[in-house]
């Protein structure tokens, strides 16, 4: 009995958005509310996978980790082997958060490179 309850008042707590949120939106307190007993920590700095409408519940699956790089966005691009490192600028073709591969294309290079995010505004290139 009091496992059934405990279940309904954790289907019952959510966080909703305050006002009409894009795809893309970062969240932070200002744009999301949390009714009693839902944990506003583990949605505050994640970005949303699609769009949000006010007052209407935002689920964990609507959330990924932010991007660090943005398409079209300048960024350094490193080359690493062993102790020797080369940066060089570039712009990013894909979005990405850390972690992910996106694609990069170096000034005076046709060809687009894949790289690792490692950062805000940087990109690393594996072998």
């Amino acid at each position: 009995m009091i496992a059934a309850a405990m279940a309904l008042a954790m289907a019952m707590a959510e966080v909703v958005a305050l006002r009409p949120l894009p795809r893309g939106t970062v969240l932070t307190e200002d744009v999301v509310a949390a009714s009693a007993g839902a944990d506003l920590s583990a949605y505050l700095g994640r970005q949303l996978t699609r769009p949000a409408f006010e007052g209407r519940p935002i689920r964990p699956s609507d959330l990924a980790d932010p991007d660090l790089v943005a398409r079209q966005s300048p960024v350094t691009v490193a080359f690493r082997r062993g102790a020797l490192m080369l940066s060089v600028p570039g712009r990013a073709l894909s979005a990405g958060a850390a972690g992910e591969v996106v694609t990069v294309l170096i000034e005076g290079r046709r060809a687009p490179l894949r790289a690792v995010v490692t950062g805000a505004g940087t990109v690393e290139v594996r072998p």
